[in-house]
């Protein structure tokens, strides 16, 4: 994972270019806060079924990433539907949509 020391634009540039390398498409979608917005993952899998990921704690303060709807995939209608709620609720979020058959995070390569 990645120290909350940096902002937060840093470490998304750096997992956007990192996923790139490795062969993903990662586009932002909404820039959030530069220095301490959340970050929201959109991980397509281009099979009509997606998932979200989001940042946040863990009970011992460590970031981790967690699905906020449910444990599997879900159609791209519904996760669009929330990343829209979420946009106008949270000016201040990231959010990423990622492309990668394999539905890596970008941010586990930094």
């Amino acid at each position: 994972m990645f120290d909350v020391g940096l902002p937060v634009h840093f470490l998304v540039d750096a997992a956007r270019r990192a996923g790139e390398a490795a062969g993903q498409a990662v586009l932002v979608r909404q820039k959030g806060d530069p220095d301490r917005g959340t970050v929201t993952l959109l991980l397509n899998t281009l099979d009509g079924q997606v998932q979200i990921l989001v940042q946040q704690r863990d009970f011992d303060g460590n970031l981790a990433w967690i699905n906020p709807l449910r444990d599997s995939e879900l159609p791209e209608s519904e996760a669009e539907a929330y990343l829209q709620r979420l946009a106008k609720r949270d000016p201040d979020a990231w959010i990423l949509e990622v492309e990668d058959r394999l539905g890596r995070n970008p941010f586990s390569f930094l």
